[in-house]
């Protein structure tokens, strides 16, 4: 799964995480790091990864960078499936 943040993925796909490791699945969680990283850590089943990823999307350099970092990352992983959430609108 991956996010802009932690916290969304807590807060807001726990129970989808949850419902997927108990069907079998192990869960790769990307997002930028914040107080609920250690929560999804925490969580049976999960591997929690940080992804230096600014919400602001100011910097076009920086947001050319976080999606390098995030497709680097995603080949090491090479998941079955992602599961992103988007995080400004569009």
């Amino acid at each position: 799964m991956v996010s802009g943040t932690a916290w969304y993925l807590w807060n807001f796909r726990r129970e989808v995480i949850t419902g997927l490791v108990a069907d079998g699945w192990s869960i790769d969680a990307i997002a930028g790091a914040d107080t609920s990283s250690a929560k999804l850590a925490a969580l049976p089943g999960v591997t929690m990864h940080t992804w230096a990823v600014s919400l602001d999307g100011a910097n076009p350099a920086h947001e050319a960078g976080a999606l390098v970092r995030l497709l680097n990352r995603l080949r090491k992983l090479r998941p079955a499936m992602v599961f992103n959430n988007g995080y400004r609108e569009t």
